[in-house]
Formats: C-alpha cells, structure tokens, sequence
C-alpha cells in the first residue's frame, strides 16, 4: 500500500501510530476513533477499515514535500505527574469542536526510552539522527484531521524529560502547556489505591530516583529504604520539579491545574482551560460537554464505566483512613528531602499541604 507525501503532509487521517529508528507504521483514523481510543497505544480503537501501512523514515522525510515544508508540530501539550486526572481532562479539551486531542502517542514514548542514552555510546541513534526524529514525529502529530486544526498533545508522565527536548524545536507560537497535579496526600492514595499505579512505581521508581537526584542537588535516598508511600511521594516530587524545569523556558507558557479544583466547577474550570490552550470554546460548546458524559466516567479501558467526583473522594478518603500510617510517612519523607532548601519549601507551599501553586 502506497501514500502519498502530500495526502500524509494534509491530514491525520493516516496515524503514525509507531515508528522506530528507520520505519514509519501508519494507520487509518477518523474522528470517531481518535474520540473512543482511551490511549493510542494498543488501546487504539480502529475504524472498521482497518488499513495500515509501513514505510521508510527517510523516504518521507527527504521526499521534496516534506523537506521543503514539513507539517508545524504541536504547540498545545497536556503534561501530568500520573494518575491524576489527565485523561479526562484530554477527553474535555477533544470537545471543543476544533480541537484534535491525542492521547499518548507511541511515537514520543519512543523518543523517550532513547533520550536517556543520548549522548553516550550505548545511544542507538546520534544526536543529529535523534533531532531529526524527533522532529518527524513532531510533524506527523501536528497535522489536523477535518475541521480539528488545533492539536493538544497528552504525553504520558515518564515523556515529560523528552518534553525538554522538543519545546526547543521552535515552533512559530508559544508552547501552551497545562501541568496536571493533585495533592500529596491524594496522589498517594490514588497511586497505591489500585494495581495501574502500583505497576506506575515499579516500573518507573528507578529512573525517577536518577532524575530526582539531578533535579536536587543533594538528594541521598535509597530506594530500597523506602515504604510504598515513600516512593509514591517521591514520584510526586519528581514529576512536578520536572514539569517546572522542562518548561523553564522562553516561549512556553505553563498553566498549573490541581484535578481537584478543577472537578469542584468542571465547567468553569473547562472554559481556563480552553482559554489557556487557545480552544473554542462558547455556551454551545459547555452544553455539548455536560452531554457528553465525560465528566461522569472512568475511561482508561476501551469500555468507559460510571465513577462520579463524589465517588472518587469517598474512595480516596477511605483509602487515606485506613492508611494513616503510610501516608504520614509519605508527607514527612517530602517535608525531610525539601527541608534544606527554602525556596522550594516556599514554591511547594506549607508542610502540611501539598502543593501549593
């Protein structure tokens, strides 16, 4: 099967929904699938057509086209912490009728399992091959689809160091970028509530003690002294000091977003947000968002199920409740590692809640 460059360049109607370092795979998508993929991952949901195609990197990305004109990358992003809400606020930015919303391509978890050897000899790729990737991947999730020319990317939590490398592409307008967090405490308890966190920590606990010991200068932990709570906490501190370097910036514009405060007043909440990320958004658009369901549903499986914001706090209070004892030990590791530095302490907020942004 055969595309052609053009009719790739014009419209996401052909997904890169994977790449690695010489091929491209391409599937067929329509609106209705982008909408119903909880995550486009092997959660992808096709239309019935079904068609997919595989080509070469270079023959697209060298073809006369794309070189002299790639497709603009994506200035609109989603960056979270982990189980904190993030999907369902990708879900209320898809329904702003111009608004193409894209749930944690494949293609930039890629990138970021190869940026951590960039720069050394176990890298598969030299920095100028992993720069011109990136860019491609960058291109391929910026096209439009239809009428939804605006384009909001929500990268999964452990792409957030690659978020570093690709806000410096230079992308004509301001990277708009929303940071979804929650509270210590209720991060805690979301976390170790349920088995999708627990497999969270385990298998990135490793790579976020590297990280956090290049984002603190002094930190001296070990992970193998650490209880569950402990590496939760210290997954929360890790994510957030992230997201605050990789958009310390020129040009990126980051907007701060406790989940919490946002499902106190969805709708209002819902209206900064489009504001933010530069969405449509009127009376008509508050109406087609309180039909759609999507503030009243869990929906990181293929078939969403009924979980209400009331029934979200009763879970994480009786989690809390019944672990008092791990979510101290939790809040007082944060409040120990942080201690020494005062201006952290005061961005962070108080002790005794956290954060306070």
């Amino acid at each position: 099967m055969k595309i052609a460059v053009q009719e790739l360049m014009a419209s996401q109607r052909w997904y890169l929904a994977s790449m690695d370092g010489t091929t491209a795979s391409y599937t067929e998508m329509d609106e209705a699938s982008f909408a119903s993929s909880p995550f486009l991952d092997n959660r992808i949901v096709l239309p019935p057509s079904g068609k997919k195609f595989k080509t070469r990197i270079q023959a697209i990305a060298t073809s006369e086209p794309w070189a002299a004109k790639p497709p603009p990358a994506p200035h609109r992003f989603i960056l979270h912490i982990s189980h904190v809400g993030s999907t369902l606020l990708s879900r209320v930015a898809g329904v702003s009728p111009t608004c193409l919303s894209l749930r944690e391509p494949v293609p930039l978890r890629f990138l970021a399992q190869n940026l951590q050897d960039q720069g050394t000899h176990s890298a598969w790729q030299s920095p100028k091959a992993f720069d011109a990737l990136t860019d491609f991947a960058l291109s391929n999730l910026g096209r439009p689809l239809g009428d939804r020319t605006r384009v909001v990317v929500k990268c999964t939590s452990w792409v957030n160091p690659l978020a570093e490398h690709f806000f410096t592409k230079g992308a004509v307008q301001p990277m708009q970028v929303v940071g979804v967090h929650v509270p210590l405490e209720n991060f805690v308890a979301n976390t170790l509530k349920g088995n999708g966190g627990l497999q969270d920590l385990r298998s990135n606990a490793q790579s976020r003690m590297k990280r956090l010991q290049k984002l603190l200068p002094g930190f001296d932990r070990a992970l193998y002294s650490m209880n569950w709570g402990q590496i939760a906490a210290m997954s929360w501190l890790c994510e957030i000091l992230t997201i605050r370097q990789v958009c310390n910036q020129p040009g990126v514009q980051l907007k701060w977003l406790n989940f919490d405060d946002f499902m106190q007043d969805p709708q209002a909440q819902a209206r900064d947000l489009a504001k933010h990320l530069a969405l449509d958004w009127d009376d008509q658009t508050d109406s087609l968002l309180s039909d759609s369901g999507v503030l009243a549903k869990y929906s990181k499986a293929n078939k969403a199920v009924d979980f209400t914001n009331d029934e979200r706090i009763r879970v994480l209070d009786k989690f809390k409740q019944d672990n008092q004892a791990l979510m101290t030990s939790a809040s007082a590791w944060v409040r120990e590692v942080i201690s020494a530095d005062a201006k952290l302490m005061a961005w962070l907020g108080s002790a005794e809640q956290f954060p306070h942004i």
